[in-house]
């Protein structure tokens, strides 16, 4: 007989000193479905720091039911509903893991005898993330809100399989974690190419973070995307063969990840700082390698870094 987790809602402390909403916030953790050592982890943890209950946690096994893993997730959403809409708190909820989720999509599909689409997933499995992923935002009549962050895991590292594929076309925005990153002791290790946001642009520049972020981060992002060539080519033909700017952005490409992504698990860094780390490592570059910052920008910020 198998050994069952604990199934039920529970509550379990709750991180204080909120910096995005004011009034009451709440975070919700989803874990459907955990394995079995993680889930009794969580447990332990939930009753035994004994902080304010103000986070919530509903937790299923991976042996259990498809049908129920089906359910977890909107009993979560549900719970979030109600908690903003009608109690005025901002919500975070958190989905983990999305993959398992789909996998018990598949097998319900299957036991229906239903017509598989890729990779033996429903065809209707777009709709059915969708109906889970756009239950977030405000209501008009109502002072609280849902924020809604999915997890989930690339089978195969693939970016392109249809789980990460089609969340990719319906969340505004997606990061994408590196295991090359994290091997090199890099924290967070942020697939940066791989990562987006479809949001960013209305958020940032004069009178929201600071003017010169927009052509900063396109710098940084053209830039980044450009080492990665070059140590493609350097694998090939080795270092000694690269030119003296392809060295530039290797240099680069180190302080990049180093400096800018590399930050302590208790680092708080404001956005201000984060810009000026920014332009200390574009200043890795020479001053004609910077095409997507202005003239004013450059004599501002720009410090040539031993060039």
């Amino acid at each position: 007989m198998r050994k069952r987790p604990l199934d039920v809602l529970f509550l379990v402390p709750a991180r204080k000193g909120s910096k995005r909403f004011e009034g009451k916030n709440l975070e919700m953790f989803d874990g459907m479905p955990l394995w079995l050592g993680a889930m009794h982890q969580c447990i332990h943890a939930a009753f035994t720091l004994k902080l304010q209950p103000w986070e919530y946690k509903i937790v299923i096994a991976t042996d259990d039911p498809s049908i129920e893993r089906l359910i977890t997730p909107r009993c979560a959403l549900t719970t979030a509903e109600y908690l903003a809409f009608h109690e005025d708190i901002h919500v975070l909820v958190v989905l983990t893991d999305m993959t398992n989720y789909a996998e018990a999509l598949r097998e319900i599909a299957s036991a229906r005898e239903e017509v598989p689409s890729r990779k033996g997933y429903p065809g209707y499995m777009y709709s059915d993330l969708a109906s889970l992923y756009e239950r977030t935002g405000r209501l008009h009549d109502s002072k609280g809100s849902i924020t809604q962050i999915p997890i989930l895991t690339m089978p195969n590292d693939d970016i392109n399989h249809p789980i990460p594929d089609l969340t990719g076309y319906i969340t505004e925005g997606q990061l994408v974690l590196s295991r090359e990153l994290h091997t090199n002791g890099i924290y967070p290790p942020f697939n940066v190419p791989r990562s987006l946001s479809r949001l960013m642009k209305d958020g940032i520049g004069e009178g929201k973070t600071r003017s010169d972020h927009p052509n900063l981060q396109s710098q940084l992002y053209a830039a980044y995307s450009n080492v990665q060539s070059v140590r493609s080519l350097a694998s090939v033909i080795g270092e000694e063969e690269l030119s003296d700017i392809d060295r530039h952005y290797l240099e680069f490409g180190e302080h990049f990840e180093k400096d800018f992504l590399g930050q302590g698990v208790e680092e708080d860094r404001s956005i201000d700082e984060t810009l000026d780390i920014g332009w200390e490592v574009i200043s890795h570059l020479p001053e004609t390698e910077l095409h997507r910052v202005t003239e004013d920008e450059i004599n501002e910020h720009y410090a040539p870094a031993g060039l």
